[in-house]
């Protein structure tokens, strides 16, 4: 084979190749492009599915109009409230409290702590106890008084009004009269009451009228965590 015959045959293969190399590339571009066609048509679909999304939840959400005041200003916002049981009940009306004691006796858990007047504790008792018993409470009878006021003084948490004399005071109760309860004026002659704070007698007021003997009908006070922290610190 002479010369020319070879360098022919060489354009002829290097022609082919080039050929081959063009039609695959073709055929990687159309392979390439119908990839690309259906990316965008699912793309195209989720915008679609996205949009209709976005259109239902829009018309399912109305405008809540602004409130306004009577005199046009945008109304305030309503101010946060704690969950809190204190106080809560029938207030009575010209509530006078109780005599304020000569001492009183904190019992805490096996502890005993005794206050006198000059204490600030004292006074905040005194001004929180006032302020329950210037709620309605109940009588409630029971047959164990002396085991509650001893677990109330020994083992629970329990304050002690203690008077030089006995005191007369009125509290308001209701009382179960038949099928009903009705505010009952609860007229007590006592030289010690006794609030317990803990237990199944919590809120619980006894009194004695030499100091010793308890009542068996105790009167159920209203809830006050405020005085229950007090005593508890």
């Amino acid at each position: 084979m002479d010369g020319y015959t070879l360098q022919a045959n060489n354009v002829k293969i290097e022609g082919m190749f080039h050929s081959a190399a063009f039609f695959i590339e073709v055929a990687v571009q159309r392979k390439v492009m119908r990839k690309m066609k259906k990316m965008k048509g699912t793309l195209l679909v989720l915008l679609a599915c996205a949009m209709l999304t976005a259109c239902s939840n829009n018309s399912g959400e109305k405008a809540q109009p602004t409130k306004v005041n009577p005199e046009g200003a945008p109304a305030p916002a309503p101010a946060e409230t704690k969950a809190n049981n204190d106080f809560k009940g029938e207030p009575i009306k010209d509530s006078k409290g109780l005599p304020e004691p000569s001492q009183i006796n904190v019992y805490k858990y096996g502890n005993k702590k005794t206050l006198k007047s000059t204490d600030a504790d004292f006074k905040k008792i005194v001004e929180l106890t006032n302020k329950r018993v210037g709620i309605v409470g109940e009588i409630v009878p029971t047959q164990e008084t002396e085991l509650s006021i001893e677990k109330a003084t020994k083992l629970g948490l329990a304050i002690e009004y203690v008077y030089d004399k006995p005191v007369e005071h009125e509290i308001v109760a209701k009382e179960k009269q038949g099928d009903k309860k009705v505010n009952t004026t609860v007229k007590v002659t006592s030289k010690s009451d006794i609030f317990v704070f803990s237990g199944n007698d919590s809120d619980r007021m006894y009194y004695s009228e030499d100091g010793k003997t308890y009542t068996d009908k105790p009167i159920r006070l209203t809830e006050t965590t405020e005085l229950t922290k007090l005593i508890s610190k």
